[in-house]
This record gives structure tokens, C-alpha cells and sequence, in this order.
């Protein structure tokens, strides 16, 4: 599953003048937790205001701030990306840079600031010649795609944005997208900040025990099928091997085997049942997703009305991995609502009419 999974092939729906840097000068010295440099992506509209950000020291990230130079908002909005090495502002082959679901943000920039980072160990505006897989990835990549790793740069970015904002952000929603979905999950939790997540095509029990139940299930519906018994021996086999020493270059299930052995028994679901209660949820399933089963996202909903914690859920029957449907002609129609639905709702408070509420109201 590709961190642009949710690529729009477009150059940035937002018109105003572009800046070299996002946080203008205040009154008040602000000083930020490490340096950074600064630079604009290749193959951006020169209407379009977006800028890129990578520290210098320390822990390394990359990031991008969207939108209008002027913001004044204390509220940010964070999208998390799924796994793969595409990078969030990819230079296509027909030199025009690539944006994700934080596309369909921009137009409520100048009422939050709009982040969209960047996996570790990804050279700027990389395109992995394999889309969807990490074979193709750089080493470097590889090497930093564990769980650790992940959060490590993550946070570094996002305590780089706070710091360096024009007033103090008190509210934070975070958008997690496939893969990105325990993470953003996880990343949720290190913010006070934090009033609202969204997880979108990646909430529920963790993907490695999904996997496993339905292999045990194919065995235990046609307990006579010997393909079906070997299949449960070799996925064990390859995690028991994997636990006792993962291969930063081996790919097993589109991942590196580092990554796998680092989110064992990590779920999305888990960490959003260990937010504080304040913090609005919104879980986004496709009825017709094959990378992300809705037997997963089903055992996640349970995990949380066991754990007493309430979501809003928007559930498309018809929807693919990518929340697109048969009938759509390949549009993120879906993907473009849901995303405008979840900014009016951390701006104005609204949540959508469409929206079913966990646990149902009476």
C-alpha cells in the first residue's frame, strides 16, 4: 500500500502567493526545537503557495507546509501517510508534482494550517518506479521504516510546526490514511493538542493477526483442503522467522520485514482506545476494500464499544482501498467529501449529517 495511495495527479487546487516560508514574523521571538532549512518542490503552479521543510540535526524529517503565508489560526491539521516511498509532493514523469488528501484541505487554509509529512529516509520529491509496493525504495527508506523510527520523525516535524507557528496551536486533528492509520493513531497520543483524529481505509485490529484469522478460517471451513493448511504453516513460519531476525531489504506483504517486526500487535484500534475521551474520532471504511478487510475495521468498533469509547463512523458500501466506487470513473469523489467533511467539522464543530454514530444512538 503506497503512502500516496490517495495520489491526485494535480498541482495544488489553491491560488495565492507562494512563500519561502508559511510562519511569518510575530512580536515574539519563537525558537524552534531544531533548525531547518527550507525549500519550494519542483513541479508546483506558481500560484500555489506551499512550502517544504527539512531539519538540520537531529532526528531528520521532511514536511510541507500548505496554503496561505498569512495564517493566524491556532488550530493544525496533520495527514499522516500510509506505508510505501512515494513522497508527499512527488515530480511525476510529466514534471508536475503530486499532492495527496490534504489537497482537499486547502481551501479551509486559511482557518488551520494544513501539514502533510513525509516518511523517513525518502529523497526529496522520490517516486518509487513501483507504485503501491516498496520494491523500487531507496535503502535508506528501508532502513528507517520501522515503528520507531516513524513516530521518532513525526513528532520531530510536528513539534518543529508548534514551535514555530505565529500563536500557540491548541487544537490539533490528525488524518492517517491506510498504514499511516496506527500511526497517526499513535502520534495522536504524544499532543494535549490533540481534539480530533481521523483514519481513513486503516482503523482496526492489527493487520497481521486479520491476516492470520482468515487463513485460520479458510482451514477451519474446509478442514480437508491441504493448499489451505499449508498457507496458515507458511504465513507462521515467515512471522516466527521474521520476529527473530527481520531483513531491512527483505519485502514480505509490501513492507520491509524491519517494519513488520516492529508493528506486531500494534492496532489502530488499540491506540484510539487509549486516547483521552476528548479527542473526536472519525473512522472511514470502504465496504469493497481487499487491502484493508472490513473484517478488521469490524473487530476494531468492537474493540472500542468494549473499551466504552464512542466514534463517528462513515462507512461506503461501495467503496475500493481508495474510497472510490465502481460508478466513479477512478474520481476520489468519496476521499475529496470525506476530507472536506472532516475540516468543517474540526473548524466549525459539525459533524457531518451522513455520519453514523458508535455506539448507536437510541
Amino acid at each position: 500500500m503506497s503512502n500516496r495511495f490517495f495520489a491526485v495527479a494535480l498541482a495544488v487546487l489553491i491560488s495565492g502567493r507562494a512563500s519561502a516560508s508559511p510562519f511569518p514574523a510575530t512580536d515574539v521571538a519563537v525558537t524552534p526545537p531544531v533548525s531547518h532549512t527550507t525549500f519550494r518542490p519542483a513541479g508546483v503552479r506558481p500560484d500555489v503557495s506551499v512550502a517544504g521543510f527539512e531539519t538540520v540535526g537531529g532526528t531528520p524529517t521532511r514536511y510541507y507546509v500548505l496554503g496561505k503565508s498569512n495564517v493566524t489560526s491556532p488550530r493544525l491539521v496533520v495527514f499522516v501517510p500510509g506505508s510505501g516511498c512515494d513522497g508527499a509532493f512527488t515530480a511525476g514523469t510529466d514534471g508536475r508534482a503530486k499532492a495527496g488528501p490534504e489537497a482537499f484541505a486547502l481551501k479551509y487554509a486559511d482557518q488551520a494550517t494544513v501539514v502533510a509529512l513525509e516518511p523517513p529516509g525518502v529523497p526529496r520529491q522520490f517516486a518509487a518506479p513501483v507504485h503501491g509496493l516498496s520494491e523500487g525504495c531507496p535503502a535508506t527508506f528501508l532502513q528507517q521504516s520501522d515503528f520507531s523510527h516513524l513516530i521518532a520523525s513525526y513528532k520531530t516535524a510536528v513539534d518543529d510546526v508548534i514551535a514555530s507557528a505565529n500563536r500557540p496551536i491548541d487544537a490539533i486533528m490528525f488524518v492517517g490514511v491506510s498504514d499511516g492509520a496506527v500511526t497517526a493513531a499513535a502520534l495522536a497520543g504524544e499532543y494535549q493538542q490533540t481534539s480530533h483524529i481521523v483514519l481513513v481505509s486503516g482503523f482496526g485490529s492489527d493487520q497481521v493477526t486479520g491476516q492470520m484469522d482468515d487463513l485460520v478460517g479458510s482451514v477451519l471451513n474446509a478442514p480437508k483442503d491441504a493448499a489451505a493448511r499449508a498457507a496458515v504453516a507458511t504465513y507462521a513460519s515467515r512471522l516466527i522467522s521474521i520476529r527473530a531476525r527481520p531483513s531491512e531489504t527483505a519485502i514480505w506483504q509490501g513492507q520491509s520485514e524491519t517494519h513488520w517486526a516492529s508493528t506486531f500487535g500494534k492496532a489502530s484500534s488499540a491506540e484510539v482506545a487509549g486516547l483521552a475521551p476528548r479527542v473526536k474520532t472519525l473512522l472511514v471504511q470502504g465496504g469493497a476494500d481487499t487491502s484493508w478487510p472490513v473484517a478488521n475495521f469490524r473487530r476494531g468498533l468492537a474493540e472500542l464499544l468494549v473499551a466504552g469509547r464512542s466514534a463517528w463512523i462513515q462507512y461506503i458500501p461501495c467503496a475500493d482501498h481508495n474510497l472510490i466506487c465502481p460508478n466513479d470513473g477512478g474520481a476520489p469523489k468519496n476521499l475529496a467529501g470525506v476530507v472536506d467533511a472532516a475540516m468543517q467539522w474540526f473548524v466549525k464543530g459539525e459533524p457531518s449529517a451522513s455520519w453514523d454514530r458508535l455506539p448507536p444512538s437510541r
